[in-house]
C-alpha cells in the first residue's frame, strides 16, 4: 500500500466531507459534514492546516484523515489538545491511524509548548463506543478514559402539544 500523507487544503473538502460522513455511517456517531463546514474548521482561529491537519491518500480516494486544536486559554493549569479523525473502515488495522496519531501527537507537543510555555499538556480524543477501534488505540498508546457520553430519546406519544403550532 502506496499511501501519501500531507496536509488538507481547501480544495480538498469535499473528499473530507465525504470520509467524514463515511465515518458518521460505519461508526454510528451522526457527525454528519457539509464541505463549507469543514472549510470553515480550516480557517477558524489558531489552525494553522498545513501544521494541525493530516489528510491520507490512496490515489485520488482520501482514506484518512486527523487534525488538532489546543486551546488558546489553560484550564484547570492544562494546555487542552483535542485531536479529532478518523480512518476508512477498507483502512483500518494496517498503520494509519497509529500513524496519524504519531504526527499529531508530535504536533501537539510542539504547539502546546510554543502556546502554553511551561504548563502540562492533556491530550483529549474521541474513543466512540466501548470496544470501538479507535478507543481500543486510544488505550494501547496510554489514554485512559475520561468521560462517557450516552444518547437518550423519548418518544413523543403522550406528549401534549403546544398551543402553538408551527
Amino acid at each position: 500500500m502506496n499511501l501519501l500523507y500531507d496536509w488538507i487544503r481547501n480544495e480538498n473538502v469535499q473528499a473530507w466531507a465525504e470520509l467524514t460522513n463515511h465515518l458518521a455511517v460505519v461508526d454510528c456517531t451522526d457527525e454528519f459534514y457539509e464541505a463549507e463546514d469543514l472549510l470553515e474548521e480550516l480557517h477558524e482561529p489558531g489552525m494553522e492546516p498545513e501544521r494541525d491537519t493530516v489528510a491520507v491518500w490512496d490515489g485520488n480516494r482520501l482514506v484518512g484523515f486527523a487534525q488538532l486544536r489546543v486551546g488558546h486559554q489553560l484550564r484547570e493549569g492544562l494546555s487542552r489538545v483535542s485531536i479529532t479523525g478518523g480512518v476508512h473502515l477498507e483502512y483500518r488495522r494496517q498503520g494509519v491511524g497509529t500513524k496519524l496519531m504519531d504526527i499529531l501527537e508530535s504536533r501537539a507537543r510542539q504547539k502546546s509548548a510554543q502556546l502554553h510555555p511551561g504548563a502540562p499538556a492533556a491530550v483529549d480524543m474521541w474513543g466512540n463506543a466501548l470496544g470501538h477501534s479507535a478507543g481500543a488505540m486510544a488505550e494501547a498508546r496510554g489514554y485512559l478514559p475520561a468521560r462517557y457520553f450516552q444518547d437518550m430519546t423519548v418518544k413523543a406519544e403522550g406528549f401534549r402539544k403546544s398551543s402553538m403550532e408551527l
